[in-house]
């Protein structure tokens, strides 16, 4: 489980880095008033990622691979040489 999060924490910086730079961009080319559709464009990437995590989650999409990779792990554990 820390895995999962600090590799979540990861990609947040590298979004925000990202992010970052695009509004710092703007605001040195004297296009600050399209800060707005920057901060829309990361809002939306923020909302399809719940969506999308919400349907995996709902229809249990990809459950099965993982509790396959489980159980072969289990099997490989338990064989005696």
């Amino acid at each position: 489980m820390l895995s999962v999060f600090l590799i979540a924490l990861r990609e947040g910086v590298e979004a925000a880095l990202a992010a970052g730079m695009i509004l710092v961009c703007l605001s040195r080319t004297g296009r600050a008033h399209l800060a707005g559709y920057a901060w829309g464009g990361a809002a939306s990437a923020v909302a399809l990622s719940l969506v999308a995590t919400i349907a995996l989650e709902r229809f249990q999409i990809g459950k099965e691979r993982r509790d396959s990779k489980i159980a072969k792990a289990s099997s490989y554990a338990s064989y005696d040489r």
